[in-house]
């Protein structure tokens, strides 16, 4: 429910707040990822606090990879139309192979 916004490079919060990224890490298989962390005041005072963080959890944080949009880009299309029928097709062609 967290909703990465591309102008800020910041993800939003079910309850409306920023979640800016802080730093980046290196992952051992090479990839960079981007620490993403909320405020600490802002979850405090959170009503909905409870939904996203656990008993001991003191604020949000999650990574997005650098080429992130690209996956994103890539799901979007496949969910059209077009592509769910060319997949039906390809399945359908793969069945009558076996």
């Amino acid at each position: 429910m967290f909703i990465y916004d591309k102008n800020k490079d910041a993800y939003v919060c079910p309850n409306n707040k920023l979640i800016s990224r802080t730093s980046s890490l290196n992952q051992s298989y090479a990839r960079t990822m981007y620490l993403y962390r909320s405020s600490q005041t802002d979850c405090n005072a959170c009503p909905i606090k409870d939904k996203c963080l656990g008993e001991k959890t003191k604020n949000k944080q999650t990574q997005r990879w650098e080429h992130q949009e690209l996956l994103d880009n890539y799901n979007a299309n496949m969910q059209t139309d077009e592509s769910k029928a060319i997949i039906k097709k390809r399945l359908a062609q793969q069945a009558s192979v076996q």
